[in-house]
């Protein structure tokens, strides 16, 4: 492409581990502004931003910079950045993240997730896809799987992802008897093609954090997947509470365990809570129709 043609530089503020998330917008963004006739500079950042004096002089200095407007990924992080009053709220706007449903609709089945990992294969399976830190209620879903199962022996938890309490949960759940119930994969590179979401029974989000929204909620929810989530930040937005999962109090562990089990019991209801998530996905969160979106908002035809 000539150099003389327009840009738009963006700014991650981590490299993407893994194939999904992130990356995904990392991917599609370029892909549309380049059929446009524009360049796309990507940036990122090699490690996450680190907390104390040195961030808080990087934000004072953008403070400086004239700020257009804002695009915000859900209505409670829109809140919060209206909060901080750096536009005018008129200014800030929301655009979905968005899952790539060319990878999920009718993917082939992942070959050897549960032998990879040594999970037996009459398992019901709870996932979560998070940092593996109690500040993503890892401690909570594990305290849940412990009461889950007691009454569901078939029931099995799987935490993707890594994390600085990874070996103390794991001790935990040893020391809890739940050993063989629970398993840490540590950092998956594609969940997608692992067959994180495809063999999943329900996918669990229950953070302690205000999460501005909930990647790997959408995943499992593009996959036709009942879904548990805690209230809290933007997950409220993704799911729809008795329709396409449950949502649950911050911290909660029976309501937690309660909720998953009730999905594990009834599989009928599972799989229509699963197909009005998989229709939810497809109407809000598709990842061409949300990046087109962005691209309108930056004035590209």
């Amino acid at each position: 492409m000539p150099s003389s043609a327009p840009a738009v530089l963006s700014l991650f503020s981590i490299h993407p581990t893994r194939i999904g998330g992130t990356e995904t917008f990392a991917r599609e963004l370029p892909a549309q502004i380049g059929a446009a006739g524009w360049q796309s500079v990507l940036s990122t950042l090699s490690a996450p931003p680190e907390p104390g004096a040195r961030w808080k002089r990087v934000l004072r200095r953008l403070a400086d910079v004239p700020i257009t407007g804002i695009v915000s990924v859900s209505d409670s992080n829109r809140a919060f950045q209206a909060a901080l009053g750096a536009v005018p709220p008129g200014r800030i706007v929301r655009v979905y993240n968005a899952v790539d449903l060319t990878r999920t609709h009718d993917a082939p089945p992942a070959e050897g997730f549960r032998r990879r990992h040594g999970i037996p294969a009459d398992r019901r399976l709870v996932v979560q896809g998070s940092m593996v830190i109690p500040e993503r209620g890892v401690g909570d879903l594990l305290a849940a799987a412990a009461i889950v199962a007691a009454q569901e022996p078939a029931a099995h938890f799987v935490f993707v992802g890594e994390g600085r309490a990874r070996a103390s949960y794991a001790q935990s759940a040893r020391r809890a008897g739940i050993g063989d119930h629970v398993t840490f994969t540590g950092p998956l590179l594609d969940p997608v093609a692992e067959g994180v979401f495809a063999e999943a029974d329900v996918v669990c989000q229950v953070s302690r954090w205000e999460e501005a929204f909930g990647w790997t909620i959408i995943e499992g929810m593009s996959f036709g997947k009942p879904v548990v989530g805690a209230r809290v930040g933007g997950i409220p937005e993704l799911i729809q509470d008795g329709v396409t999962g449950y949502l649950t109090e911050r911290g909660n562990v029976q309501q937690i365990a309660s909720l998953v089990l009730s999905v594990l019991r009834d599989p009928d209801e599972g799989d229509r809570m699963g197909r009005a998530a998989r229709a939810a996905v497809e109407a809000r969160f598709d990842l061409r129709a949300n990046v087109r979106q962005l691209v309108d908002l930056y004035g590209i035809s």
